[in-house]
C-alpha cells in the first residue's frame, strides 16, 4: 500500500505486484537497472512489496520508451596549432570531439487493476544526466567515433542515478 497523495486507489488488500519493466528501446539490460530502482524506492518509504502477479490486486508497470545521448559540450581545434603539444588532443582546425555526452530517458508508468486491466493512475516522465566523454583521443580521424566503447560504458554507468531521480519523481507524483 501506499500513504499519500494516491492511497485510496493504491490502498488495495491484495497488495501491488511491480514486474520487470518493458524495454522498448535498443539498450539491452537497462530494464532491471529501473524495475530496481522502482522497489527501492517504494522500499525506502516503508511499502510492502508481492512477488505473485496472481496473489495481487494492482499492478504498478514501467515501460522505457526512449533512451538518447548526443554531444552536449564540444572541444575544437578551431585556431589551434595542430603541432603544439598544450593543443586540446591536437585537433586539427576543422574537426570537433564531444567533451560531456547528454544522455536522456523517458519512461512511463501504469497502476492497473488486476483482472480488469483498467488504468488507475499514469504518468510519463524524462531524465537526464551529463557524462564527461573520454577525450584521449590524438587525431581528427578518432575524433568522429565519439560513441565507442569506452563513451557507452560512461553512459552505462549514469543509468542507475537516472533510474534514482526518475523513481523519486514518480514516487512524488504517486
Amino acid at each position: 500500500s501506499l500513504n499519500h497523495r494516491l492511497c485510496e486507489v493504491f490502498g488495495n488488500d491484495h497488495g501491488i505486484v511491480v514486474p520487470v519493466f518493458a524495454n522498448d528501446t535498443d539498450e539491452m539490460g537497462v530494464e532491471m537497472v529501473f524495475t530496481n530502482a522502482l522497489i527501492r524506492e517504494l522500499g525506502l518509504h516503508g511499502e510492502v512489496l508481492i512477488t505473485s502477479k496472481s496473489a495481487s490486486g494492482l499492478e504498478l508497470r514501467g515501460i522505457i520508451e526512449k533512451i538518447t545521448y548526443s554531444p552536449a559540450v564540444t572541444k575544437t581545434g578551431a585556431g589551434q596549432d595542430p603541432n603544439d603539444p598544450k593543443t586540446t588532443n591536437r585537433l586539427q582546425n576543422y574537426s570537433a570531439i564531444a567533451d560531456q555526452i547528454a544522455v536522456s530517458v523517458t519512461l512511463s508508468m501504469q497502476l492497473l487493476q488486476g483482472e480488469s486491466r483498467k488504468v488507475l493512475w499514469a504518468k510519463r516522465a524524462t531524465a537526464g544526466r551529463a557524462v564527461s566523454a573520454y577525450l584521449d583521443r590524438t587525431g581528427d580521424r578518432q575524433a568522429t567515433s565519439s560513441f565507442g566503447l569506452i563513451a557507452q560504458s560512461l553512459i552505462d554507468s549514469k543509468y542507475s542515478e537516472i533510474a534514482r531521480d526518475l523513481m523519486r519523481d514518480l514516487y512524488d507524483e504517486m
